[in-house]
């Protein structure tokens, strides 16, 4: 009885994580249609451009010496 409810338990788990991806993928589906459907909002995205990226790295600290 008890290793029942544990599969039970585990397939309602499964379920409820496969009905989120769902929901999540219906939801993403209908910004990507709003966005679409908005021609100002691909017009207006601003255009970025990164300079000297390699500046931001730092080496990590703490780290062995050659």
């Amino acid at each position: 009885s008890e290793q029942n409810n544990k599969k039970e338990t585990d397939v309602n788990i499964f379920n409820l994580i496969v009905g989120d991806e769902e929901r999540h993928l219906r939801i993403l589906s209908s910004l990507t249609r709003l966005c679409d459907s908005n021609l100002s909002f691909n017009n207006n995205a601003p255009i970025v451009k990164y300079k000297n990226p390699d500046s931001w790295y730092a080496p990590p600290r703490g780290g062995r010496t050659s």
